[in-house]
């Protein structure tokens, strides 16, 4: 739950609107889609990794971010959300 109310607030203050999140197919898995317009890989990284740097100030890394460039394509893959998450 400390990953839902952390991110929520990071959504907020960085005035992203548009995101929802998933339960994943485990009971602690929770997946964060966040929704955009049109953005590069480049941009995507970008964003990425400032999410990241936000998250891992509160939490300990126990998540994934994708698109991640450090990754082969094949693996470079996500699973579809299981049912949607409310708190």
């Amino acid at each position: 739950m400390r990953f839902y109310h952390i991110s929520k607030h990071l959504m907020r203050s960085s005035k992203r609107e548009e995101y929802r999140y998933f339960q994943g197919k485990k009971r602690n898995y929770l997946q964060l889609f966040i929704a955009v317009e049109h953005m590069t890989l480049e941009e995507a990284e970008r964003e990425i990794q400032m999410i990241s740097q936000n998250l891992a100030n509160k939490l300990t890394k126990e998540w994934k971010l994708f698109p991640d460039k450090s990754l082969p394509a094949s693996y470079n893959i996500f699973t579809l959300p299981y049912e949607e998450f409310s708190a």
